[in-house]
């Protein structure tokens, strides 16, 4: 009887045709060692992702690869090899043929446990979210040039997925925005209807307290009707900022006061939405302190108030994060008089701050360092976008474990 065994084509036609139905990393790492011994026979690999708040590639997919094995569990962002890794598409040791397109990197500028291994690039030239050490085969054979090229096409192949699943994941992120908005929108309509009658019938309640003849008894009812009525007050201001949210923002510049604005940013975030709640004002004691630095009496300047409000939102939040990163530091939101005429809002923090890279990634649509589930990576380039469409200026400065400050720079309305 003979049995047929499969070729070189069929094993690459069939690994293509089941990337086409995977719908998660895990999945697509695991198909990928799959297709890489059932090609090669490799003994063992691994994957290192890029930790963008410890700068460092670290192990978080294992094939065949004891926990205890000598490969290193992280890579430091400096390390020789990483630097040449956003340089080329493809590394192997000096000991491997290289061809047209490949570049051999000498035995001193590997770590010796990877030896004879391959290390290939997940990723582009602009951006490598991983890369893949390979193990020597099973028979120790060298990888040839056809080898090489065969991975290379399978790891393109792959990427190609990853990024698909990432968008697929971030698309259905910011549909699930929307419809948390709109949901949102309704119960705060909600919520107005019926808090507006508590109000109403506080204020009478007010009134009335001063026909009580027992004095004892109507402070002690004063207070109870005021705080009734203060705190349905605050309420119906959060319903307000709900659906303020909620709504599509309508461009309209007007003559707007910097301060006012980012105080109903924080308002917003401490109370509404609660993101920055446990951040206490005027408190040493706390590991999550919240700053307000505002210089009086700047000139106002032009802008759209609601675009605004969404700027200083998202570079809060960003702030929050970075220093709950951290586990403690401090969040200053405030403005003061720039140079020539110039009026400068700034978010400051003291968190994990970022690197050289990071700063030139972050603008770009998608891109984010927050854990899944926690960003849609478009948040810094809306404010990108809207900083420019109000003929403004926008600088970051960051260092990492130090912290982050964003300035915002409009021309003052005089």
């Amino acid at each position: 009887m003979t049995v047929n065994t499969p070729n070189n084509q069929d094993i690459q036609r069939s690994f293509e045709d089941v990337l086409d139905n995977v719908t998660d990393f895990d999945n697509l790492f695991s198909i990928l060692w799959e297709y890489l011994n059932n090609r090669f026979e490799i003994g063992w690999g691994c994957v290192y992702q890029h930790n963008p708040v410890r700068e460092v590639w670290k192990i978080n997919y294992r094939y065949n690869l004891a926990e205890d094995a000598i490969l290193p569990k992280e890579i430091s962002e400096t390390h020789q090899i990483i630097d040449k890794l956003s340089e080329n598409l493809f590394l192997c040791s000096a000991e491997i043929g290289s061809g047209e397109y490949e570049y051999t990197v000498e035995a001193a500028e590997l770590p010796k446990n990877f030896l004879p291994s391959l290390l290939v690039l997940f990723g582009t030239e602009l951006r490598a979210p991983a890369f893949i050490t390979i193990g020597a085969k099973v028979d120790n054979d060298p990888y040839t040039l056809e080898d090489i090229q065969a991975i290379r096409k399978a790891v393109k192949a792959a990427y190609r997925v990853f990024e698909r699943i990432e968008i697929s994941s971030q698309l259905v992120a910011a549909d699930k925005s929307v419809t948390v908005s709109e949901v949102a929108g309704g119960i705060a309509h909600e919520i107005n209807n019926n808090i507006t009658p508590i109000i109403g019938r506080a204020q009478l309640l007010q009134r009335l307290i001063d026909f009580v003849p027992d004095k004892e008894t109507a402070m002690k009812l004063q207070m109870n009707a005021d705080i009734i009525y203060s705190q349905s007050c605050k309420i119906a201001r959060i319903a307000q900022n709900l659906t303020r949210l909620s709504q599509p923002l309508q461009v309209e510049f007007n003559i707007i006061d910097l301060e006012k604005e980012m105080n109903q940013a924080v308002e917003i975030m401490a109370e509404t939405a609660g993101k920055i709640k446990h951040f206490k004002r005027d408190d040493p004691s706390s590991p999550f302190i919240l700053k307000l630095d505002f210089t009086p009496n700047l000139p106002k300047i032009r802008g759209d108030s609601g675009q605004l409000e969404q700027v200083f939102i998202n570079l809060i939040i960003n702030a929050a994060h970075a220093i709950e990163e951290k586990g403690n530091g401090i969040l200053t939101v405030g403005t003061k008089m720039g140079e020539e005429n110039m009026v400068v809002a700034f978010v400051e923090d003291t968190g994990i701050g970022m690197s050289p890279e990071t700063i030139e990634k972050m603008w770009k649509p998608f891109f984010t360092t927050k854990k899944k589930g926690k960003g849609t990576g478009l948040g810094m380039a809306i404010v990108k976008n809207v900083i420019k469409a109000h003929g403004a200026e926008i600088k970051v400065k960051s260092q990492p474990g130090v912290g982050t400050r964003f300035e915002m720079i409009f021309k003052a309305q005089f």
